[in-house]
C-alpha cells in the first residue's frame, strides 16, 4: 500500500504555480457548486421608496358596503363614519408625527381609533369630528382593511383637549376599493429588513410591467397613522430573481405590507 502511494506521490508532483492554479480553480467549482444546489440569489440593486399615499388626493366616492345588524351590535364604539368605518376611541398621542411622512416628535395630538367592521376593504376617508362647541378637528386615512383597526392622527397636529366633547361625523371623501387588494403571495415573497424589505419572484415565470408595493406602519394589533407607504420595482421581475426597497419607514417588527399591485 505504502509502495503503490509513493508511487503516485513521485507522478503527481508538478511545480508550485501549477499547483497553486488547481487549487483555485477547485475552489471556484465547489462555489458554483453550492450556489447551484441552494438556488438562492442576492438582492439586485436597492428601489427607493415612493412618496406616500395620503391626504390631499379626491377619490370618487363608492357607495359602504351593509353591515349586518349582529356585527355592528357585537362591539361598542363611539361614532360612526359610515355604515362599516366606526370611531371606538379618542383620546391623546405623543410620539412621531407621521401623517406626513415627517415623523415630527409631538405631544398630546387628538388621535382616533376605527375599525373597519364591515366586509369591504377601505380605500381612502376624509372626515371631521363636529363637536356642539362649534370645534372641529380634520382626518384622513388610507387603507383599513375588514376587521382591521387603525391609529389616526389629526391632520393639521390639533392639540387633545379633555373639555371637548365630539358629538358627530362629517364625511368629505369615502371611497372603497373597486377591486380586491391582494399580497400576490402566489407570485411574490417579502422578507422584512430594518430600513427596508426584499422581494423575491417565487413563481416560475417572469412579470413584467410594473410592482408597486403598499406598506404601513403597525404596532400592537392595529395600524398606527392613516398613511400608507409604497415603493415601486419598474420593469418586473424575472423568475426567481429578488429586489431589495429601502425605506426609513419600514423596520421588521413595527411595518406590515397591505397589498401589491401588478401593473
Amino acid at each position: 500500500m505504502s509502495g503503490k502511494y509513493e508511487r503516485k506521490h513521485k507522478k503527481s508532483r508538478k511545480p508550485l504555480w501549477l499547483i497553486l492554479l488547481a487549487a483555485v480553480v477547485l475552489f471556484l467549482a465547489v462555489v458554483a457548486a453550492v450556489v447551484f444546489l441552494t438556488g438562492e440569489e442576492q438582492p439586485g440593486e436597492p428601489v427607493q421608496p415612493d412618496a406616500p399615499v395620503q391626504t390631499g388626493q379626491s377619490i370618487p366616492e363608492t357607495e359602504a358596503p351593509t353591515v349586518p345588524a349582529e356585527t355592528e351590535a357585537e362591539e361598542e364604539y363611539l361614532l360612526s363614519v359610515d355604515s362599516a368605518i366606526k370611531i371606538l376611541e379618542i383620546g391623546s398621542y405623543t410620539g412621531p408625527y407621521m401623517e406626513d411622512a415627517s415623523d415630527d416628535a409631538v405631544e398630546n395630538i387628538l388621535q382616533i381609533t376605527l375599525k373597519n367592521m364591515g366586509t369591504e376593504p377601505l380605500q381612502y376617508s376624509k372626515f371631521r369630528l363636529l363637536s356642539d362647541s362649534g370645534e372641529d378637528a380634520l382626518f384622513e386615512l388610507t387603507t383599513l382593511m375588514p376587521g382591521e383597526t387603525m391609529m389616526v392622527l389629526e391632520a393639521n397636529r390639533k392639540a387633545f383637549r379633555e373639555d371637548v366633547e365630539y358629538t358627530s361625523v362629517k364625511s368629505e371623501n369615502l371611497a372603497y376599493f373597486q377591486y380586491e387588494p391582494v399580497l400576490q403571495e402566489d407570485k411574490l415573497q417579502i422578507q422584512p429588513l430594518d430600513g427596508g424589505f426584499n422581494i423575491k419572484n417565487v413563481s416560475d415565470e417572469d412579470i413584467t410591467g410594473k410592482i408597486v408595493i403598499y406598506f404601513k406602519n403597525y404596532s400592537d394589533g392595529r395600524y398606527v397613522g392613516g398613511i400608507t407607504y409604497s415603493g415601486t420595482i419598474q420593469n418586473g421581475m424575472k423568475a426567481g430573481e429578488i429586489r431589495q426597497i429601502m425605506s426609513e419607514n419600514f423596520t421588521a417588527d413595527g411595518t406590515r405590507v397591505v397589498f401589491i399591485n401588478i401593473v
